[in-house]
């Protein structure tokens, strides 16, 4: 990609800075509806160029996001579409470590340069993102997550179901009592502490699992998946190391 000069949008010629000082302002909806439209007439009318987008936030996890971009909705060619044109949002270094505390839903506000369109991606680097509604995700220690599964799992599923397939993502502290992988390496897990046995098992990468060590009090972020009774354990999938300490 290359890097616009002094009158191209105020991306600093370095190429450390965010974006400043938006071409263009309007919606993640709006700006994805144009590249389905045309895609070759929105790559050539965006190319370099500095925009700010709104919209809600589709992920913030560094899992999905290949530890560097968040996702933002953008639009659907067709209402039955499985799959929509999101933006893609690459934080600068300095800037991802917030950006992984946003929540699924929240609105937001991205200023960034336009680093490619296409009907797949649109892809928006050095992005600078402000926080325009309340963060809709649940922080709670866990004890209290697991808990709630133990005293009435029902209510609890209730509660954190997104949609009839989907569960809602928390952010949950607590301090570690174990990290374990699968035999073959498939899977890397790292437990939190409930009360009276119960723990709180999330699912990670490697490098987390090999990072933790038992008595470590951490920040975690993943999506409730499922409640083992006879285990006293509730699984958090798609899970990641928010912080340390």
């Amino acid at each position: 990609m290359s890097v616009p000069g002094p009158g191209s949008g105020g991306v600093k010629e370095n190429g450390q800075g965010p974006a400043t000082n938006p071409e263009v302002k309007t919606s993640a909806e709006a700006l994805a509806k144009e590249v389905l439209a045309d895609e070759k007439a929105a790559a050539q009318k965006y190319k370099d160029k500095v925009v700010e987008v709104e919209g809600r936030v589709q992920y913030a996890n560094k899992i999905i996001g290949n530890n560097r971009m968040i996702t933002v909705v953008g639009a659907k060619k067709k209402p039955t579409d499985v799959v929509g044109l999101d933006i893609q949002c690459i934080p600068t270094t300095a800037g991802l470590d917030k950006a992984w505390e946003l929540g699924r839903g929240q609105q937001v506000k991205v200023v960034g340069q336009v680093a490619g369109v296409s009907s797949s991606a649109i892809t928006l680097d050095r992005c600078a993102i402000t926080e325009v509604g309340s963060n809709p995700t649940a922080k709670l220690s866990a004890e209290a997550l697991v808990g709630e599964f133990a005293r009435d799992e029902a209510a609890a599923k209730k509660k954190y179901a997104e949609s009839d397939f989907v569960m809602k993502e928390v952010i949950v502290e607590g301090t570690v009592v174990g990290t374990e992988s699968k035999p073959d390496g498939s899977f890397h897990y790292v437990d939190l502490a409930g009360k009276n046995g119960q723990t709180v098992r999330f699912t990670v990468d490697k490098a987390t699992r090999d990072e933790l060590k038992k008595g470590d009090k951490v920040t975690m972020k993943g999506d409730v998946s499922l409640y083992d009774k006879d285990r006293k354990q509730l699984t958090v999938n798609t899970a990641f190391l928010l912080k340390k300490g």
